[in-house]
């Protein structure tokens, strides 16, 4: 299985293997790192915010601990969190980020060119997410991330349409003008 990755700010693709089933955690994030994270960026707070697991109706991200052990590996010191909504994410990347900005921001949830789910229905049948209605509450983070970071979605079709469509990755790109790249997958 192929996974494309795209970074808005320099629109070049990339190309990670991953195994059949497995989130990004799974796959040689060592790899991905050295690949895709610029060498500028490490030995820094790189923040990993994962969906609640009620959510997580596949156990993509049932649990981040080989993704966190590529990360420190890597030279970066970790900080986790579970949201359950676009509110919880900008509060924890606030509380994490007091003493110092993150380098890398990875953002998990079941994800669609148009929003990454985080929680669960509410009694009406919506979802909590972050989609094009609600995604410029991340403006109030976008001082957290270091100039030259990177984003990681770690969230199925968040690039689909690369540059030519709104997607969940441009819609980053745009909030995170600092950031050298946005990754994001383009297809399931």
């Amino acid at each position: 299985l192929f996974i494309r990755l795209m970074a808005p700010t320099g629109i070049s693709l990339h190309n990670v293997r991953l195994r059949p089933g497995l989130g990004l955690a799974a796959a040689s994030l060592k790899g991905l790192l050295s690949r895709l994270i610029q060498k500028p960026v490490r030995n820094g707070l790189a923040l990993v915010i994962y969906p609640i697991p009620e959510a997580d109706w596949n156990g993509a991200f049932e649990s981040p601990a080989s993704l966190i052990r590529e990360l420190t590996s890597n030279g970066y010191h970790v900080r986790f969190a579970r949201v359950s909504n676009v509110d919880e994410l900008v509060n924890k990347v606030k509380a994490l980020t007091e003493k110092e900005p993150a380098k890398v921001l990875i953002i998990g949830g079941h994800g669609t060119r148009k929003s990454t789910r985080f929680g669960m229905e509410d009694l009406d049948g919506r979802y909590a997410v972050m989609d094009f209605y609600n995604i410029d509450k991340l403006k109030a983070i976008r001082d957290r991330l270091a100039q030259g970071g990177v984003i990681v979605l770690e969230s199925c079709s968040t690039g689909e349409g690369k540059e030519h469509l709104s997607n969940i990755a441009n819609e980053l790109a745009a909030i995170f003008t600092q950031v050298a790249r946005i990754l994001a997958p383009t297809e399931p």
